[in-house]
């Protein structure tokens, strides 16, 4: 039993580093506010990741397989939800497909995160994260579109070549 209580307080430690890492960073520092606000907790019932709009839980059983930039991205990942107001801005979205919402979402942060200037150095994604070049600059409804109609941004129709893959709060 103490070397669970051990390991869980070194997630509780990795974790702070991980917000840390993102509150001194210049490109990521202006996220502070939002990384702090709320609670960010690690849990037991969290698959991955997820946000309430204010409050960020983490999975324990995912956290603790991943990397201090993997986790940063994840940190950074959820605080750009609640940044973004998705939760908000897209209960729409949410109510007509909870999936593909999520997914839309998940796409548009983690571009964000992707351009990063150091990204692949201090930050990463976990290679389950959803993140595809051809959404950059789009918004959470044009994401959505696509992956629900298979309809770019200007209205073109597309076919879609495969499912969004996102549970939820995945990151």
């Amino acid at each position: 039993m103490n070397a669970v209580m051990i390991d869980n307080a070194q997630l509780e430690r990795e974790l702070k580093k991980a917000h840390i890492t993102l509150m001194r960073n210049p490109e990521t520092r202006l996220y502070a506010g939002v990384i702090m606000l709320g609670e960010s907790k690690i849990v037991d019932d969290v698959p991955t990741a997820c946000t309430d709009g204010v409050n960020k839980l983490y999975g324990r059983e995912f956290m603790s397989g991943l990397t201090q930039p993997e986790m940063c991205g994840v940190v950074l990942h959820e605080a750009l939800h609640v940044a973004l107001k998705h939760l908000y801005r897209h209960s729409d979205l949410m109510k007509d497909d909870p999936r593909v919402a999520n997914a839309a979402m998940d796409y548009v942060v983690n571009d964000v995160i992707h351009s990063l200037t150091d990204y692949g150095k201090w930050i990463v994604l976990p290679k389950i994260a959803l993140w595809d070049i051809k959404f950059r600059g789009w918004s959470v409804r044009d994401v959505y579109n696509f992956l629900k109609k298979g309809k770019d941004k200007d209205g073109k129709q597309h076919e879609r070549k495969e499912k969004p893959q996102s549970g939820q709060g995945q990151p």
